[in-house]
């Protein structure tokens, strides 16, 4: 399977990332494929417009599946993705992030929302900024004691190959990768897979 990365926002080094994850995983976890090298060992292509691809094995079965037995086993399998790559750490601030710089940014953010006078009529952004704010006061002496880990960062249904429910073939699209709390990928799993069901 070849994958093309589009040509903005994405670098270089931000696909030998992804690639080094993956081939870290593929040794112990059988649902990640890590992207073939060519005969001098490179992983990416680059063709005369400047735009890069890879060459990845094919994992046959279909995406996008949200029943019950599905979600667990993509759990499963997020678990083993996590205890594969425990060795693995980020060495430059890139690839990492904690929630303790996240929350204070969000509160920023939301602050300049409020009182931008063409998006504050959208929500009460008053009320988000009061929330992050105690979010913070909440999880800052909490946080420390979260383990770090390398986290998948994107675990929705459609990054989940399978071939019936539960059977999770595939773990794809690390291109979110990033070193961070591990209950991140669990609460954005949880998110994903029950949100139809909330809105229903």
């Amino acid at each position: 399977m070849v994958r093309r990365y589009g040509r903005l926002h994405v670098t270089r080094g931000a696909i030998a990332f992804e690639h080094a994850i993956a081939a870290h995983a593929a040794r112990t976890l059988h649902e990640v494929v890590a992207p073939l090298r060519d005969a001098a060992g490179r992983t990416i292509a680059i063709a005369p417009d400047g735009g890069m691809s890879a060459v990845f094995p094919f994992i046959d079965g279909e995406t996008g599946r949200k029943d019950d037995a599905t979600a667990l086993g993509a759990a499963v399998v997020l678990a083993r993705f996590h205890r594969a790559l425990r060795d693995v750490h980020v060495a430059s601030g890139m690839r990492t992030v904690r929630f303790l710089g996240i929350l204070p940014w969000l509160r920023e953010r939301f602050t300049r929302f409020a009182a931008d006078p063409l998006v504050a009529r959208k929500l009460d952004w008053s009320a988000l900024v009061a929330a992050t704010t105690a979010a913070t006061a909440r999880v800052a002496p909490l946080a420390t004691a979260l383990p770090h880990i390398v986290v998948h960062g994107d675990p929705n249904p459609g990054n989940f190959i399978t071939t019936a429910p539960g059977e999770i073939r595939g773990l794809i699209d690390l291109d979110f990768a990033h070193e961070t709390e591990r209950v991140y990928d669990l609460g954005t799993l949880l998110d994903e897979f029950a949100r139809e069901r909330f809105a229903a």
